[in-house]
């Protein structure tokens, strides 16, 4: 609920209308409404039901609405939140994509909390990458209405680094998915 909150203290005197909810909850929160756009920052790769999930955000968009979605592709250097555990080493930079690492290694490192333990493993369960994405959404009745990928993804501004656009480098298969360390679709019906 903070980051609401804080979204309403910069939002200003501009009439913008924010609401939270849990799309898992049935009825669906707020179902009686349509938005010009729908936000999902950096949770729709923790996500299990995907088509499900992107199907209920859908709904919510007026017809030239749009849907945001933003998340760091699962192969790129952090790309399973490894840098949540507290040991150095598995910090490493593409820890999670060494063989063995999620299902042998990590399990056995100690004092790490089990929460993030299970998290890092489901998102390596669920492999969330850019073209993965598209097919989803394409699956589902959506375009992409916009793209834009990172070498240095905007929610590292909180390291003090500055964000850096891949331009055309996340469109090479498999070069894409490994550089780029975060994206921000946006998508129309």
């Amino acid at each position: 609920m903070g980051r609401v909150e804080a979204a309403k203290h910069l939002k200003g005197d501009r009439r913008i209308f924010l609401t939270t909810g849990n799309l898992h909850e049935d009825p669906l929160p707020y179902s009686e409404n349509l938005y010009d756009i729908v936000v999902l920052h950096d949770v729709f790769e923790h996500l299990d039901h995907k088509d499900t999930v992107m199907k209920k955000l859908a709904a919510y968009m007026k017809p030239a609405g749009r849907l945001m979605i933003t998340f760091p592709p699962y192969y790129s250097a952090y790309g399973a939140h490894q840098q949540l555990l507290q040991t150095s080493w598995a910090k490493i930079p593409f820890f999670h994509l060494m063989p063995f690492a999620l299902s042998k290694i990590l399990p056995r490192l100690k004092g790490e909390p089990s929460y993030f333990v299970e998290e890092i493993q489901k998102l390596g369960r669920l492999k969330m990458g850019m073209k993965k994405f598209e097919a989803i959404a394409s699956r589902n009745g959506l375009k992409v209405a916009g793209k834009q990928a990172y070498f240095i993804s905007p929610n590292h501004i909180r390291f003090g680094l500055k964000p850096i656009p891949a331009g055309k480098v996340s469109e090479i298969p498999i070069l894409g998915e490994v550089m780029c360390t975060g994206v921000v679709y946006l998508l129309s019906k």
